[in-house]
């Protein structure tokens, strides 16, 4: 029997990760609830889009009967003060919509933290969403996580950009704070386990990794882990204010963001009640483990999107796609294949070249991914840069669309990205323009 779920947040890090991993399964079809459908990169006949937005609830169309599960994975840490209020107002309506249809479960993936601590703000909006679904008389299941190591999840990519830029932290004193860290394909087990478990509707579960560990450890291992040598010094007079500060210059995440994950480091994150071992005897991955499974995850074979800066342009495309191919796969390799101001390419490269760079004095770019089924392909700049970069390039709806993706390193990165820009206004949408036309 077909097997029938909505993922809302399905273009956010879990979300994409839950219909990564269900989309091939059989017996399966997803609902994708999104606003914007070119941020799902998945496409299949198994998955079908829904486009709404959960704040404006006059845009989401009638539910599909049958619908064996929801999931809920919308959050708004990351757009201001009042993302509380938002996120309540998302609940609400999202409720109002599924209690129209004959869903049998709503699973609701929230944040751990005991309720008689003083919560941080993004944990309190977590157990008010719990609280609206409770009140609404949904058939619930919600599941309680700290850190989720995942590739483009928040946390995990907080902690790498600070290992790998930072020899030396100062850090705020709620480095010694404790956590119990899940590895992402834990993780989408017990979302896909507890699916339709008559043990776990109207449960309230709390999932975590095999250790309880600090804050400063797990920066202290992920350092081993990924080959460096460390040095933490905890000071009492940072506040969580600067500490935002601190972590939006460092690192790649937005303030916004920054400053709602900090606030919440002030609580200890890790399981009191096991309970759902009894239910799903799941043994979860070390955190070494989980941290070399998040490695070696892409997004998907896309440019990835958490802390990263990006570039948009896209021409009608009027050239054979044998002949793009044949261009995108030698693009930057040889003496005219920029195709558009190659000037500012040979003076780019040349820097890099002077600067101890890839020898090969045009091939800077390397080929990631190549579909011509899905009309797509991702290049990974080699050339020195305070970040990473990406090129990508896709067909559709008879339009040759390109984006330039980077992922700065630290405040250099950032200066680097804002400098070169006024030069990315002419650059990319000439170069564009040129792929996608017949001319040379």
């Amino acid at each position: 029997m077909t097997k029938k779920f909505l993922i809302t947040g399905s273009s956010g890090s879990i979300g994409k990760a839950l219909v990564n991993f269900l989309k091939d399964q059989s017996g399966v079809e997803l609902y994708c609830l999104v606003r914007d459908p070119q941020k799902l990169p998945f496409r299949g006949p198994s998955i079908h889009l829904i486009v709404g937005d959960l704040l404006q609830p006059q845009t989401l169309p009638p539910l599909p009967q049958n619908l064996d599960a929801a999931y809920f994975f919308v959050h708004s840490m990351s757009e201001g003060s009042d993302f509380d209020l938002k996120e309540q107002q998302i609940a609400h309506n999202f409720a109002d919509w599924v209690k129209k249809s004959d869903l049998k479960q709503v699973i609701y993936l929230s944040g751990l933290g005991r309720q008689e601590d003083v919560l941080s703000k993004h944990l309190l909006s977590r157990r008010k969403v719990e609280e609206i679904f409770i009140q609404k008389d949904l058939p619930y299941t919600i599941l309680r996580a700290a850190i989720i190591l995942a590739s483009g999840s928040a946390s995990f990519e907080i902690i790498r950009d600070l290992v790998e830029h930072l020899p030396i932290m100062i850090t705020p004193k709620w480095v010694n704070n404790r956590s119990q860290p899940l590895a992402i394909s834990d993780v989408l087990r017990y979302l896909t386990e507890v699916a339709n478990h008559p043990e776990c509707i109207r449960k309230i579960f709390e999932i975590g990794g095999p250790e309880v560990i600090s804050y400063r450890d797990m920066l202290l291992r992920f350092a081993k882990f990924r080959g460096f040598q460390r040095l933490i010094i905890p000071v009492p007079f940072l506040t969580p204010k600067l500490s935002s500060y601190w972590i939006y210059f460092v690192t790649s995440t937005t303030f916004k963001l920054a400053q709602s994950l900090v606030l919440s480091l002030k609580n200890d994150t890790f399981v009191h009640d096991d309970s759902i071992k009894k239910i799903i005897p799941l043994e979860p991955k070390s955190f070494e483990e989980a941290c070399k499974e998040a490695f070696l995850k892409t997004e998907e074979g896309h440019a990835p999107t958490f802390g990263t800066l990006s570039y948009e342009a896209k021409a009608l495309l009027n050239i054979a796609e044998p002949n793009l191919w044949y261009r995108l796969q030698y693009f930057g390799q040889s003496q005219d294949r920029f195709y558009y101001m190659n000037w500012a390419w040979r003076i780019r490269i040349a820097i890099d070249y002077l600067f101890g760079g890839k020898k090969d004095f045009f091939d800077v770019w390397d080929i990631l991914i190549e579909d011509r089924e899905k009309k797509h392909i991702l290049l990974y700049a080699t050339m020195r840069m305070p970040g990473e970069a990406w090129l990508e390039f896709w067909i559709k709806d008879g339009t040759l669309r390109q984006k330039a993706v980077f992922r700065p390193s630290g405040v250099l990165g950032r200066l680097y990205w804002w400098v070169t820009y006024p030069i990315h206004l002419f650059l990319f949408p000439g170069m564009v323009k040129r792929l996608a036309t017949r001319s040379s």
